[in-house]
């Protein structure tokens, strides 16, 4: 298929990559420390119309999650069975020195209609994995070792739950349900249909009334209250909790179907 030819092109390296995503990436790795892998895929081609655009989202976010895979078992064949603390220490001394390189923790971020693919990618990545877990069960077992997991972290700003004409409520009742966490940050003054109720299977975060609206954000020309889930994020929230492996219920992390007004 075209859109995987052009997917693993753009993910295999960075000289395929537009300059400026080169330099945003660059820029997220420092912000968030040198073990995270930034990679930057543009989508808007394979947008259709409004109408499908939760479908192409999904195949999209699909796509990317078979190439992820692909990528994950590659590496696992390529440096052997071990255990997964000794391949994140590799993963951290080796940084960027080989390839393929391996994935154990997967942040996907959904902003808008973009949530149909974060939540697409994620489905596939546990479906796939769980097929490969119960496969190998019989192996790991044998062998005394525990096979490495992908941990899976879905992030959803002001998403669009609406799939199609007759999908109203989709969103509710499947973003976030494949996810080891998923979090749903949202205002609910905003004119974009299907954006303003929190999800069931997210702990949602209700951005409406922070102080930092009224007192620090300028709301771009030609924009809504729409974005504001996404400025609140990348100010406040990303780089503290980037990387932090959060389950619901544990740790003072919330649970599902949660609403905390911020």
């Amino acid at each position: 298929m075209e859109l995987e030819r052009n997917l693993m092109e753009s993910l295999g390296g960075q000289q395929h990559q537009h300059q400026q995503h080169q330099d945003d990436n660059t820029k997220i790795e420092e912000e968030c420390g040198s073990k995270f892998i930034v990679e930057t895929l543009d989508w808007k081609q394979y947008r259709g119309s409004i109408l499908s655009a939760a479908y192409d989202g999904e195949a999209f976010g699909e796509a990317i999650g078979e190439l992820i895979l692909q990528r994950y078992h590659e590496s696992l064949q390529q440096r052997g069975e071990t255990t997964m603390q000794q391949q994140q220490q590799q993963q951290e001394e080796e940084h960027q020195k080989y390839s393929p390189r391996p994935y154990y923790y997967i942040h996907l971020i959904g902003i808008s209609v973009g949530a149909f693919a974060a939540n697409a990618c994620c489905s596939t990545l546990r479906r796939s994995m769980y097929d490969h877990h119960h496969q190998r069960l019989q192996q790991q077992q044998q062998q005394q070792q525990q096979h490495p997991k992908i941990y899976t972290r879905l992030t959803l700003l002001d998403p669009f739950t609406s799939r199609g004409i007759g999908g109203v409520g989709y969103g509710n009742a499947n973003f976030g349900a494949t996810a080891d966490y998923a979090e749903h940050y949202l205002n609910t003054d905003d004119p974009v249909p299907s954006t303003n109720e929190p999800l069931d299977l997210c702990a949602t975060w209700d951005v409406t009334g922070v102080p930092e609206r009224e007192k620090e954000f300028v709301l771009p020309e030609n924009e809504t209250m729409h974005c504001w889930p996404v400025v609140y994020f990348a100010r406040y929230v990303c780089q503290k909790s980037a990387g932090k492996v959060l389950m619901h219920g544990q740790d003072g992390a919330p649970e599902r179907g949660s609403v905390t007004f911020l």
